[in-house]
């Protein structure tokens, strides 16, 4: 378990971090493998960026460009659940992610990734965009934003019957 701010001041209570790290190793214990199966998954939102790592890699421009992205030609089409938004927001205050511009000087603003299911944009540096002969967009990610949903983490796990509950992934030894 950890905290991120952007300030010291942010910080929570160090005692409430231990408490958390403690609970989240005590989950650990008596960990064991699972028979190979088709079950829900419901990903804990402290955990969910290490699945988008691998959403995302396929939404830059040297990926498009190599034929790498299982999203070339998506922009405008339906990509997963119609609940699926997610934002690329770099101007969110004090953000971990945030900038006024990006390594290349572009100008910074918010970039709709994936709207109700429907994947809109690429992440293009100018290198690539010019190979691509597609307008530049930014040359990386800031701060992912994806909208609250309208369960907490106990409903979900309530309305499952047959899942698996991912509270975090241990070194590498996850497959994409």
């Amino acid at each position: 378990y950890y905290v991120a701010t952007r300030t010291g001041a942010e910080l929570p209570d160090p005692g409430l971090v231990g408490r958390l790290a403690a609970e989240y190793g005590l989950y650990r214990i008596g960990a064991r493998k699972i028979e190979s199966a088709r079950r829900t998954m419901i990903v804990e939102n402290r955990t969910v960026g290490r699945i988008l790592g691998y959403l995302l890699a396929a939404v830059s421009g040297r990926s498009l460009q190599q034929k790498q992205s299982f999203l070339e030609d998506a922009v405008g089409k339906p990509f997963g659940s119609t609940k699926l938004t997610l934002l690329d927001d770099p101007l969110i205050p004090a953000g971990l992610g945030s900038r006024l511009f990006d390594g290349e000087g572009i100008s910074a603003k918010p970039l709709p990734l994936f709207e109700a299911g429907v994947f809109r944009n690429y992440y293009l540096e100018t290198y690539y965009a010019k190979k691509l002969a597609l307008p530049p967009t930014t040359g990386g990610r800031s701060n992912l934003v994806l909208p609250k949903g309208d369960k907490n983490l106990e409903e979900l796990v309530a309305g499952v019957t047959d899942g698996v509950l991912v509270r975090g992934f241990i070194g590498g030894n996850s497959n994409p």
